[in-house]
């Protein structure tokens, strides 16, 4: 699959299994750690940069692995963290 910038050039694969961190809202308005998914991100030479997911997790808050996939993840330092569902 090839992805193209709204500048009309395409984008260059950058990195290769980024961590990206899903997050839901509580009723207080924090934020709580959700999902784990793995993403590529993509660069245009325009400067623009997306990265893109697999459909499903691979790793769920309520499986035991989580607080450590979620540390690796961290220690990675590139961890994308959204506060979006």
């Amino acid at each position: 699959m090839k992805y193209v910038c709204k500048c009309g050039k395409f984008y260059k694969i950058l990195k290769n299994g980024v961590p990206v961190l899903e997050r839901f809202p509580s009723p207080d308005g924090s934020w709580h750690p959700y999902k784990l998914y793995l993403g590529d991100t993509y660069e245009c030479a325009c400067g623009a940069r997306v990265t893109v997911t697999a459909h499903q997790p691979f790793i769920e808050h309520y499986m035991p692995e989580f607080a450590l996939a979620l540390e690796r993840a961290k220690a990675s330092n590139h961890l994308i963290d959204s506060e979006d569902c």
